[in-house]
């Protein structure tokens, strides 16, 4: 005779914000009937720790098999029950939570509303449970390095970061020294946090050459990666001194992206190649950098913004640094022509305020972008916009606004780092419309990609100041040591699983699987092909499920009889 089961029902009211809106003594009532339904209770605070012993006891006490937690969001305490159940001696499937106060208390404005919804999602929850069973879990020893692409600020940072937490690195640079795209210190002099880039790169470097738990390639390139996080294997290729590449394989358990981006002169965009007289951000910063500036006779300086795209936030605080430096060590007289002004980044609120009080002229154009004309007999270049905040009264009919300047400044294009194609192309991580690498949620989890096991960090992932960057690599440093911060990994078996039986091999499931766990693998005992599905990084997102025409693969938490079960009353 088989066992009977016995559920227990907690109810949390937390702390009468949940209870005021729904009638727990009616769910009660309700439920109190139920055969399977062994205990039902209310609780104030049910994830409180003493209130978790409580509940630990009580399950034990009654001999519970199954669970159900009708409180606030799983996301919020979920983690907790699912570790106090397991506690108790119940495999964390014999769990299932109910939201009761994003789902109901605060979606209904009436008691009699929000209570009968409270019930429907109980009942599916208990028509649910009843059908799921214990899910095993496994062990895997892992690799506790890490890889880093990049020796720029955010793959230097990075790797100190790894390294001071226990984790060997690789460092990967394919130019012939550390630093990055480091060519001038004016970038940042202005900035509030008063940051010297060049010298704290330079400080980077240092302290990387010197640390043991280093290991640092120039003039290398990843050319292959296999395997999963924890397990990775990668292939790169060093070039010599006398220009022969040798290869060597590396066993990693992470990958840091820290490769950057690049500046370019869109000219098709202008409409006008560069010259003595119109350069771009970039000259310009080299000039500023440089002993003698080659600033002598230049009284007028127009910088044009915005003609290229609207994403001015990071790209101002690079603008009105340099227009700074201009008016107050040159005493320059500095315009300023652009769309609109973006302050809306950190610092940059008091940078424009700065700008305005040193003098500097900001104009605003339309649609229309400003024209351009060489004075070659007065070896003045004009720039004619039309100013609208300035109204019509100001201009003589049929004629634009005239700045003559001595030097023009026109803004560029930030595109990826070169390689950053053929690099997603190996990691297989997704890139954006631009070519930056993809972040999988911009807001949630900026450095993560697609992937499981690989980060981006700074630039590489779209154009970001210093702070950003150093906020970065603290962020990925500490993501890669949750990560591997334990030998032997455990993980539940509760991931994407096929049935090769039921396999046709049509390939769908590794087409459309966005974090490239799915791939052939072959049976040498069977001496065939089939499907492998790496459980360690599965992220259970259920896309192959959904996807796969022969209903092969199964997710153990989301069987059909599962769902069906839960939403068997609403169809």
């Amino acid at each position: 005779m088989p066992q009977r089961r016995k559920i227990g029902i907690f109810l949390c009211s937390c702390g009468n914000t949940i209870s005021k809106l729904i009638n727990f003594k009616e769910i009660i009532e309700y439920f109190k009937n139920f055969k399977e339904v062994e205990l039902i209770e209310e609780n104030s605070f049910l994830c409180k720790p003493e209130t978790l012993i409580g509940f630990k006891k009580k399950i034990k006490d009654n001999d519970l098999s199954k669970i159900i937690v009708a409180a606030c969001s799983p996301q919020l305490k979920g983690t907790i029950f699912k570790k106090t159940v397991e506690e108790a001696g119940l495999n964390f499937n014999l769990l299932s939570l109910v939201n009761l106060r994003e789902q109901c208390a605060m979606v209904y404005k009436e008691k009699e509303s929000s209570t009968k919804s409270a019930i429907d999602l109980i009942y599916s929850a208990l028509r649910r449970i009843k059908l799921q069973q214990p899910i095993s879990s496994k062990t895997v020893r892992i690799k506790q390095n890490a890889l880093v692409i990049g020796g720029g600020l955010a793959g230097l940072q990075t790797a100190i970061n790894l390294s001071k937490l226990g984790h060997p690195v690789v460092l990967l640079e394919r130019e012939s020294s550390l630093g990055g795209n480091i060519n001038s210190t004016s970038l940042v002099k202005y900035n509030h946090n008063n940051i010297n880039l060049k010298e704290l790169v330079d400080k980077k470097i240092e302290e990387v050459n010197n640390n043991p738990q280093i290991e640092v390639f120039t003039q290398a390139e990843l050319i292959k990666l296999e395997g999963i996080v924890g397990n990775f294997k990668a292939t790169i290729e060093i070039k010599n001194k006398d220009t022969r590449r040798e290869r060597k394989s590396l066993n990693m358990g992470a990958i840091v992206l820290a490769t950057g981006c690049q500046s370019y002169f869109p000219s098709e965009k202008y409409g006008i190649d560069l010259s003595s007289q119109i350069i771009s951000q970039s000259q310009l910063e080299e000039l500023l950098s440089s002993k003698k500036a080659g600033l002598n006779g230049i009284n007028t300086i127009c910088f044009i913004s915005g003609i290229i795209g609207d994403d001015q936030r990071l790209k101002g605080d690079k603008l009105f640094n340099q227009a700074l430096i201009l008016t107050t060590k040159y005493k320059i007289q500095v315009y300023i022509l652009c769309k609109n002004v973006y302050v809306a980044e950190d610092g940059l609120e008091e940078l424009y305020q700065q700008a305005r009080e040193k003098g500097i002229i900001f104009l605003k154009y339309d649609q229309k972008k400003p024209e351009i004309r060489s004075k070659a007999s007065i070896n003045k270049i004009e720039v004619s916009l039309y100013d609208r905040l300035l109204g019509k009264d100001f201009y003589v009919e049929g004629k634009e606004l005239i700045i003559s300047c001595d030097l023009l400044v026109l803004e560029e294009e930030i595109i990826p780092a070169p390689g950053s194609k053929k690099l997603s192309e190996i990691l297989q991580v997704g890139c954006d419309e631009e070519g930056f690498y993809q972040q999988k949620n911009i807001s949630l989890q900026p450095v993560f990609t697609n992937r499981k096991g690989i980060f981006v960090v700074g630039a590489c992932r779209g154009l970001k100041n210093i702070i950003q960057t150093l906020d970065d690599s603290g962020m990925t440093s500490l993501e890669i040591h949750n990560l591997l911060k334990e030998k032997l990994v455990r993980y539940n078996l509760d991931r994407a699983m096929v049935d090769n039986d039921k396999c046709t091999l049509c390939l769908t499931c590794l087409r459309t699987c966005p974090h490239k766990v799915i791939q052939l693998e072959e049976d040498i005992e069977l001496n065939q092909v089939k499907i492998k599905i790496s459980d360690l990084a599965c992220e259970g997102c259920g896309i192959c499920v959904s996807q796969c025409p022969a209903n092969a693969i199964t997710l153990p938490r989301y069987k059909d009889d599962q769902i069906m079960a839960e939403i068997a009353q609403t169809i």
